[in-house]
């Protein structure tokens, strides 16, 4: 309509070519149109011209803004749903294997040969596996398991107390209780003397593990195939639902008359919602099998989150659509035939365990053959020799990004188990009572004491590294070995309270108390194994499980301190354990050498 108005000339100036993104992407064809509107002659024209630049300008800025349309899969929320279907990708046949596994607690002799299993976990991005998230290695007994945990231990409420309003408003007040979708039998609301407002109480607690978990048994056919049974299991916080409803109570208007509800207290309870990728099967493993999950890209829902907490966000998955797990599992070279257990219980076995921390993942020795004798970074044997060891030790202390953890050592008698720890004890709130208010009086005063969320249980555990092992002699100088290492590292704490306020009257007053609930965080990798090796003093290398942690990395002018850039990059930390087992002679012997790293 506004280009009708001016002259079939200027109008013909004025309109781009196809497509509004042409003249943002042309500034100068742009300004030459819009000076050639404000030059033209006549009044009536000229604010016609104005306007129709105006509407240029507009549709140039809408071009400008639009991006393509992209289809996000909708799925329901449910509570302790899965996530998505896996599946197994055509180079992966179910089979069905004859032999059971083993189910006795310790190894006997039979379990033979052993197995290497290693698997490669992958985020797969536009279908290509993009970054790797866990590389777990472990050696395994014939018909034996062996599992592997990277995971966040979360704490979660079981179910919240209803919120606690003033006696002069409760009889009055609106709302409240939880949502249809939860059940609740307790009453929306209970009084107190202190004239406060008392936010829900979270109790009944317990942990959630989030992250991967992955279980393998291996059993070797025959003809030296090897079917491996696995079990894959990735769970993820999505965020929080509130299912309380708030809390409300009418009031007389000021100026106008009548009423209108106001807010007394938000009522927040805040249940975790989760989600799991579960993949179980049996199939054989001649070279690699490649397992996909596939889950959710995006929800179709606004997760909540604890009050004031940053690290809570750190804690709600952008759960990938894909993940790709590669299985490869090999028979290990070394001859180990059946063999009967010692009963001599003076023999002695010493453990010395190396626990190393690397950025980079070292290369699957599945994948370029354990069988090799040659050793280097590049291929690194599953099970090495003690001159094996520290020309791979020597390859790992050129290299950056690597830290020895710690260095323990156990000396076990025949058939014995031993645990060692290295850390920190760390003592922890398990349970807290709730707000409580007790009378006062003193003197004609009298009044009544409101005290916050105290806590009433407690936990220790050891901050760092646990290593439990038994150990058993054969009667062929083999070693057995069942194996059970922990790494655990806190994060942060949860607060999963809310402010205590006094009410005023016709509003929530002033702040009585901050009411923290803080429950912590824990990262673990834990990995368990039952494995023969062969004596005088080899070495097994296992883990590959991961440590996340994000790093805020700012850049800024010198002098002036102006920050130019800020952002945030995860750093992915890989675990390994090098565990050396030497048997001792019962009339003495000289010590065994100390094959770890310098200390």
């Amino acid at each position: 309509t506004l280009l009708a108005m001016v002259s079939e000339r200027t109008a013909k100036r004025v309109m781009p070519m196809p497509g509004a993104v042409w003249v943002v992407e042309n500034r100068k064809e742009l300004r030459s149109r819009i000076r050639s509107i404000v030059d033209f002659r006549g009044k009536r024209s000229r604010w016609a011209m104005a306007a129709a630049a105006l509407v240029l300008i507009v549709v140039a800025l809408v071009g400008l803004t639009r991006a393509p349309e992209r289809k996000l899969a909708a799925e329901s929320v449910q509570k302790n749903g899965f996530l998505g279907e896996a599946k197994a990708i055509e180079s992966v046949k179910h089979v069905d294997v004859d032999e059971e596994m083993v189910t006795e607690p310790h190894l006997s002799g039979e379990e033979v040969p052993m197995v290497a299993v290693s698997a490669r976990v992958w985020k797969v991005v536009d279908g290509e596996p993009d970054e790797l998230i866990a590389a777990p290695l472990t050696l395994v007994a014939n018909r034996r398991t062996a599992d592997f945990e990277n995971v966040l231990e979360i704490p979660v409420p079981g179910h919240y107390r209803p919120p606690s309003l003033p006696k002069e408003i409760a009889d009055r007040a609106i709302g409240g209780g939880v949502t249809k979708s939860a059940e609740s039998s307790q009453p929306p609301w209970v009084s107190n003397d202190v004239g406060a407002v008392i936010p829900p109480f979270p109790s009944d607690w317990k942990q959630v593990k989030c992250g991967l978990q992955i279980q393998v048994a291996p059993t070797v056919a025959t003809d030296g195939r090897i079917a491996l049974h696995y079990r894959i299991v990735f769970s993820a916080l999505l965020g929080y639902e509130n299912i309380g409803e708030p809390v409300r109570v009418n009031r007389t208007r000021k100026w106008f008359g009548g009423e209108e509800e106001v807010l007394v207290s938000e009522n927040r309870q805040l249940m975790p919602v989760f989600r799991s990728m579960v993949r179980e099967d049996t199939v054989w493993v001649d070279e690699k099998a490649e397992i996909e999950l596939k889950g959710l890209n995006k929800q179709d829902w606004k997760p909540d989150l604890p009050t004031d907490n940053d690290f809570a966000e750190t804690l709600v998955s952008d759960l990938v659509s894909t993940l790709r797990v590669d299985l490869a599992a090999e028979v290990m070279p070394e001859e180990m035939s059946k063999a009967e257990v010692s009963q001599l219980e003076d023999q002695e076995v010493f453990l010395t365990a190396n626990f190393i921390e690397l950025d980079q993942p070292i290369p699957d020795p599945i994948s370029f053959g354990g069988k090799t004798q040659e050793v280097s970074l590049e291929k690194p044997p599953v099970i090495l020799s003690d001159p094996q060891f520290q020309v791979l030790i020597r390859a790992l202390n050129q290299q950056q990004g690597v830290d020895l953890l710690s260095a323990p050592s156990l000396l076990l008698k025949n058939g014995s188990t031993g645990r060692v720890e290295v850390g920190r004890e760390f003592v922890s709130p398990t349970e807290f009572d709730p707000p409580t208010e007790s009378p006062i009086t003193d003197g004609e005063v009298t009044g009544f004491r409101l005290a916050p969320a105290t806590p009433s249980g407690f936990q220790s555990r050891n901050v760092g590294i646990t290593l439990d092992a038994r150990v058993q002699l054969f009667d062929d100088d083999s070693i057995g070995l069942e194996i059970h290492s922990k790494s655990v590292e806190f994060r942060d704490f949860l607060n999963y309270g809310a402010p205590i306020h006094q009410w005023g009257g016709n509003k929530l007053g002033f702040l009585l108390s901050e009411n923290r609930v803080d429950m912590p965080v824990f990262d673990s990798r834990s990995m368990t194994t039952m494995m023969r090796i062969p004596g005088g003093g080899h070495v097994v290398m296992l883990g590959g499980l991961t440590l996340e942690d994000e790093v805020t990395i700012q850049e800024r002018i010198p002098i002036l301190g102006i920050t130019t850039k800020n952002e945030k990059k995860k750093n992915r930390r890989f675990l390994y354990l090098f565990l050396t087992a030497q048997k001792l002679e019962t009339q003495g012997s000289e010590r065994p050498e100390d094959n770890g790293t310098d200390r």
